[in-house]
């Protein structure tokens, strides 16, 4: 017996073609992507989460913890708070923190995560993205200490120079209490 088996061979190839092109993206892009299941399992990290946290993909799905000790020690009690509002509200959520890198330094990273939801509306875990924004942070940093720095010179700008004006204004006040009579209008 026989069967045509064309059809079937289209979608196959259909369906290859498919999970290339969003294999290519989601293996391509600079942000760490990563999809958490219901049981808090990686199903997908981005091999770019080495160049954010110096750690491979591999490395961080075969040990759950790790993505955990990376967060800084600071960040951490507003992580868990982050944790507990996602799992509770399904919602959408962001938040920066800091993480240290592999190499001992201290990045910056913007987390955002949304619930995953199939077509039958069954929970599939969360997906997360997170973005390195520690040459933001920097800026910001040197933005408000530039902030400052400025505010402090013209509060001694506006000091030096209010002064003399007082002390100008205090002796023309004096002098038209004591010498109006004396001085003509151009006085």
């Amino acid at each position: 017996t026989y069967e045509d088996i064309t059809e079937r061979k289209r979608m196959e190839e259909k369906l290859r073609t498919s999970e290339t092109k969003y294999r290519i993206i989601a293996d391509n892009t600079y942000d760490w992507e990563q999809w958490v299941s219901p049981e808090g399992q990686f199903l997908y990290i981005s091999p770019s989460c080495q160049m954010i946290c110096g750690y491979t993909a591999s490395e961080l799905a075969t040990n759950p913890n790790l993505r955990y000790r990376i967060i800084h020690p600071d960040d951490r009690v507003q992580f868990e708070a982050h944790r507990e509002q996602e799992e509770t509200a399904n919602l959408p959520a962001k938040l920066e923190l800091r993480i240290i890198h592999r190499d001992g330094t201290t990045k910056w990273i913007e987390h955002v995560c949304v619930p995953v939801f199939d077509d039958e509306g069954s929970f599939l875990g969360r997906r997360g993205s997170n973005r390195d924004i520690t040459d933001r942070k920097e800026a910001e940093k040197a933005l408000e200490e530039s902030s400052q720095k400025l505010k402090l010179f013209a509060y001694s700008v506006a000091h030096d120079l209010k002064s003399p004006a007082i002390g100008v204004y205090g002796l023309t006040k004096r002098l038209s209490k004591n010498y109006s009579h004396v001085l003509g209008e151009k006085g």
